[in-house]
């Protein structure tokens, strides 16, 4: 992890908060909700990204539906479900305007 941090110096800050979330949601493990709602931030709002026009082709929005369509197809995954209530569900970035309505808002 050091040596990729060190590699993108000079990166919004936010760049690292979504690397994290994409491998946290594809290894399912815990986090804070709000670190999530700041990974969504940075898919819909940083110039860098070429998914920034559309954020639903972004690395963190593929990861969190494959996983979201892993667990939905295995009833017997108690863990996986209970992640995804404790951890995907609850997240404030379901509450959000969709991406195309927050683009025509601006």
């Amino acid at each position: 992890e050091c040596e990729a941090m060190e590699e993108s110096k000079g990166r919004n800050p936010l760049y690292h908060i979504h690397a994290y979330m994409c491998e946290a949601i594809k290894d399912r493990k815990p986090f804070d909700e709000c670190m999530l709602f700041y990974a969504w931030y940075y898919a819909t709002h940083d110039d860098d990204l070429d998914t920034k026009d559309n954020p639903l082709a972004s690395k963190l929005w593929t990861t969190m539906m494959d996983v979201y369509e892993e667990i939905l197809a295995n009833t017997d995954d108690k863990q996986g479900w209970r992640w995804l209530k404790d951890h995907f569900v609850s997240s404030f970035i379901w509450y959000l305007p969709h991406p195309d309505d927050m683009r025509q808002d601006n």
